[in-house]
């Protein structure tokens, strides 16, 4: 028993032991991480990345660190696994075996015969335990065709804390390096060092902090770190870049597809309706299609296609239909603030148009400029409302509910399908949290007014008359209910007068979603 005993002990002191440093609470922990970027002479790039991660829960062992995964283009790019092993706590090096370093189609390019040439190198990390290291060092190399300029764009923090990072850039010394560090209040220096026939800048960082986890965060709030660089010599050039590869077509030819195009697509948006369930979206980064397109004929045969591909489609057909095309592309970050954009931080090609969370215009490829898309949402509903012993009808909305119970029915009233009052997910998320959220509007504006008749014989209707008014910093929301000579009227609105919502302002902002999604539910 004794023996047990102190076995158990043991346990408890090795685990304890393990996760000494673990004083944050933190899943894992890098000690360092660094990359290095290198555009030689000839044209050919590297990029090479190595880490030493800290593993201190069975969450970051058995899921989030496992594995790491890197997907390249093996008609230009090839993956060199300079060293992988994992140090246990006590020291013992165990190298990753060969059998755990494999290669394979990642699903992104599974349906796309063209593209099934694409593949992923999956590092499985073999002896993890608690209190681990892992150790990996790998270098993605690029042929002088893959792309002509360095263009690099990384986001600096990692899903777990770094305590030291290094990210590097070598060029030929006669070469123009352009970059952007937007640190976002994280500490760094610079250094511009040129060596023979060599250029480096090296920016040095440390105790980088763990990206936020929580919903809708996004680089455009302008509170997670980046940095972008490129030897483009201008956004021009850049964007002239990725103009080239689209098809340039004359409207009235007839020799560009092999077959016929449906003749009843007459206006830009039919063709988007059309080119949307049709041809399938293939997720693959730019980076990994070469940041090149295909041709409209072969995209349309092949019924799958990148966004890019699908939007230069698009063009080509409206261009054919003597529609003026437009393609643009939109950036992770807002380019107004950025004077070094880089084609690896394009996150959406589009024709006609852009759509989602956008605060400022997007990028021309061809055609005009483009209005702002986020927009703002203004919803304004008149309803007339009969309730009867089984029902809530409506009209110009949705029917409402009746929840029945063991007393008077209550009478739930239905809301746009557009706004707030049935996509209203920020109402679920915790009250606090520590990264800034982004609305996918500019503003929003809802409200509803319901003329309601009662159609229950011999049953009494109950009612609040207290209004419900909530008014702060980032808006308001209330509600009023007053008696009519045919029944009730009631009145909602929400008024959400930001895009960005601040940490400091979600508590605020929460409040009025709260109680705008119990109105409706």
């Amino acid at each position: 028993m004794k023996r047990i005993l102190i076995a158990i002990l043991a346990l408890g002191i090795a685990l304890t032991s393990a996760s000494a440093k673990n004083t944050n609470k933190n899943e894992a922990e890098y000690l360092y991480r660094n990359t290095t970027y290198t555009l030689d002479a000839d044209g050919s790039q590297s990029a090479r990345t190595s880490f030493a991660l800290k593993i201190f829960t069975h969450t970051a062992m058995n899921r989030t660190y496992g594995e790491t995964r890197i997907m390249y283009n093996p008609a230009y790019q090839k993956v060199v696994i300079n060293s992988a092993y994992v140090v246990q706590g006590d020291g013992t090096r165990i190298d990753a075996p060969e059998n755990s370093i494999v290669g394979f189609l990642p699903g992104e390019a599974a349906k796309s015969a063209f593209y099934n040439n694409i593949r992923t190198v999956c590092v499985v990390h073999a002896g993890l335990e608690l209190g681990c290291t892992i150790y990996l060092d790998y270098t993605v190399e690029s042929s002088p065709d893959y792309l002509p300029e360095l263009d690099v764009f990384q986001v600096i923090q990692q899903s777990s804390p770094v305590d030291a990072m290094n990210i590097t850039f070598n060029v030929p010394s006669g070469r123009k390096l352009r970059y952007k560090l937007h640190d976002a209040g994280i500490d760094y220096g610079v250094s511009d060092v040129t060596d023979g026939d060599v250029k480096t800048v090296k920016f040095t960082m440390a105790d980088v902090p763990a990206s936020s986890k929580d919903p809708g965060t996004s680089i455009l709030c302008g509170d997670i770190p980046f940095i972008s660089a490129c030897t483009w010599e201008s956004n021009a050039a850049l964007t002239g870049y990725l103009a080239s590869q689209l098809q340039v077509v004359s409207p009235g030819d007839s020799t560009v597809f092999a077959g016929s195009v449906p003749g009843k697509l007459g206006t830009a948006s039919e063709i988007r309706d059309y080119c949307g369930d049709n041809i399938a979206y293939l997720p693959l980064p730019l980076s990994a299609a070469a940041f090149r397109c295909r041709s409209a004929e072969d995209v349309r045969q092949s019924a799958i296609a990148t966004e890019f591909e699908r939007a230069n489609l698009e063009n080509v057909m409206m261009t054919l239909r003597g529609i003026p095309g437009t393609v643009g592309a939109s950036f992770g970050f807002n380019a107004a603030d950025c004077d070094v954009l880089t084609l690896g931080a394009i996150d959406h090609i589009f024709a006609g148009q852009p759509e989602g969370c956008r605060l400022e215009p997007a990028v021309c490829l061809s055609g005009s400029g483009f209005e702002k898309a986020a927009a703002p949402v203004r919803l304004s509903f008149k309803v007339t409302v009969t309730v009867t012993r089984d029902s809530v009808l409506c009209e110009g909305l949705g029917a409402g509910k009746l929840v029945k119970t063991a007393g008077t029915p209550i009478v739930v009233l239905p809301g746009s399908d557009k706004g707030l009052a049935k996509h209203n997910g920020y109402a679920h998320m915790p009250v606090t949290r520590t990264g800034s959220l982004l609305l996918p509007y500019r503003s929003v504006d809802e409200s509803y007014e319901y003329e309601i008749t009662v159609k229950f014989p011999k049953m009494p209707v109950t009612f609040s008359t207290s209004p419900i008014d909530i008014v702060n910093g980032v808006g308001s929301v209330s509600q009023r209910i007053i008696t009519t000579g045919e029944g009730f009227r009631v009145t909602r609105s929400l008024h959400i007068d930001k895009q960005i919502i601040t940490p400091e302002e979600f508590p605020d902002f929460h409040a009025l979603v709260a109680e705008w999604y119990q109105m409706f539910n």
